[in-house]
């Protein structure tokens, strides 16, 4: 199973948390709706092609039935093919605890960031409810699941979100970038919004420099699922 690494700054960017995964679907469709007098973002979810990357036997793993019903029996949703991103509510849960620790023992030097990435898992937790459907089949009698998430006091979640990132730009965690993207990236932090929400249409802000692009690109364009592209997302607001 390929597995795919993101630096702190770019899970922080994009809000949930990185989880790998041994279940995988070809394509997602994510459909979104902002309600601006009630602050809440409503977003419903269809998962296509679910399959499994099982052994030589055929049969599934503990951790891949763990992971299959995920889709469809607790705090759990994927973003854009769940080897990119996964919110889960006991991560998040968990990692208050770490921060929580860390605060209580760490270096003072990193106050800053934990308490704003603390804020942040708190914020998720308080606003993110996800409502799990059910299994289907598709017309070619491919298993898909679907999901309703709803996320309240949204501009608080991107205003929290908006100042840890530009904490940790600052913090010299961004090993996994390039001279370039790091230079960008805390040039950016500066007084700049990774995450915007202007109406229904939704921005997320996230610097590299042309090279590590160009290099990341050709890397992803390896990644295929059943002889199809795993990238297959259409998004609608």
């Amino acid at each position: 199973m390929t597995k795919h690494r993101l630096d702190r700054l770019a899970v922080l960017l994009t809000l949930p948390l990185l989880l790998t995964s041994c279940i995988d679907f070809d394509g997602q469709t994510l459909s979104f709706h902002y309600d601006r007098p009630n602050d809440e973002l409503r977003i419903f979810q269809v998962y296509e092609r679910i399959y499994a990357d099982t052994g030589k036997d055929g049969k599934l793993t503990n951790r891949e039935l763990e992971q299959l019903a995920s889709l469809t029996d607790n705090q759990t949703t994927f973003f854009f093919d769940n080897w990119l991103l996964v919110y889960s509510d006991k991560t998040s849960r968990n990692r208050v605890a770490e921060i929580e620790k860390q605060l209580a023992t760490g270096d003072a030097a990193q106050v800053p960031q934990l308490k704003a990435e603390l804020d942040v898992h708190k914020a998720l937790l308080a606003s993110v409810h996800v409502t799990n459907g059910q299994f289907f089949l598709n017309d070619e009698k491919e298993l898909c699941a679907y999901q309703t998430v709803t996320v309240s006091n949204v501009s608080r979640l991107i205003e929290l979100a908006n100042r840890a990132i530009n904490l940790d730009a600052h913090s010299g965690k961004l090993g996994d970038f390039d001279k370039e993207s790091q230079k960008q990236i805390r040039d950016f932090a500066e007084d700049g919004k990774w995450v915007q929400l202007d109406g229904n249409r939704l921005s997320i802000r996230f610097l590299q420099s042309r090279k590590q692009f160009a290099e990341g690109a050709k890397s992803r364009a390896k990644y295929t699922a059943n002889g199809k592209p795993v990238l297959a997302n259409r998004v609608h607001y």
